[in-house]
């Protein structure tokens, strides 16, 4: 799976654009995916072995887990998060 710090990236990548401006429907797409990705990112095997023939709810209820240990993440390592998001940021002001 890929590494958490280039999900992580391209979710606020996301933030920042929807920020700036409306973003288009594939892009939104993709925004929902990087944040799904990171919750998944942030679940054991277990857990997401358990996804598999669940509801929605049941499936969204173990996501939330994954949800939270994102949140967690981010207070336990502000100055990484402030370092990515003005990395991310560049990126979109350099590259379009």
């Amino acid at each position: 799976m890929a590494d958490l710090i280039t999900l992580v990236g391209a979710l606020y990548a996301c933030n920042i654009m929807a920020e700036q401006s409306p973003v288009s429907l594939r892009q939104a797409y993709l925004c929902v995916q990087s944040q799904e990705a990171v919750k998944l990112r942030l679940l054991s095997a277990d857990e997401i072995s358990d996804l598999e023939g669940l509801s929605l709810a049941e499936r969204n209820r173990i996501k939330l887990r994954g949800y939270r240990r994102f949140k967690t993440w981010e207070a336990e390592n502000p100055d990484l998060v402030r370092q990515i998001r003005r990395e991310e940021k560049q990126k979109l002001l350099f590259d379009g």
